[in-house]
């Protein structure tokens, strides 16, 4: 009966291993699946200072560019950076151009007293922040250029 147990128990100990690497080989072709090839050209200098900061933090420089990428996506706004009367940032429509940053909000009573702890000042709007913008009209205002 022992010999049985312990075989059962092998068996069991296999089939939990097994599972555990066809879950990440599945993994794993889920995400080759997810990504695609990204071709570009970019000026040599531009190149020369990303491959330094990669080498720098450790990184490759596909992890480099693809988080670069996916925190821009996450605070690009289409238009160009513009004040209301408030002096609050929003994305003005205009072709060709974009920023990166924060448009500027009215905090509601919910955020409020969430942050309240972490702000330093009681304001209760945050008017917003451009880290930096792209225009490619015939202003062509572009970063490091």
């Amino acid at each position: 009966m022992k010999l049985i147990h312990s075989q059962i128990n092998a068996i069991l100990n296999a089939l939990v291993i097994s599972c555990k690497e066809s879950q990440a080989m599945a993994s794993k072709k889920q995400d080759e699946a997810d990504t695609v090839p990204f071709q570009m050209r970019i000026e040599a200098e531009t190149h020369s200072q990303l491959k330094a900061f990669a080498e720098e933090t450790g990184m490759s420089m596909n992890q480099l560019v693809t988080g670069l990428l996916r925190g821009c996506m996450a605070n690009i706004h289409a238009g160009e950076p513009a004040r209301d009367k408030k002096d609050f940032i929003y994305a003005k429509r205009t072709p060709k151009c974009a920023f990166v940053g924060k448009r500027g909000e009215k905090w509601s009573e919910e955020e409020k007293a969430e942050y309240r702890d972490q702000v330093q000042e009681e304001s209760e709007e945050d008017r917003g922040d451009v880290w930096f913008r792209l225009d490619y009209t015939n202003r062509g205002y572009i970063p490091g250029s």
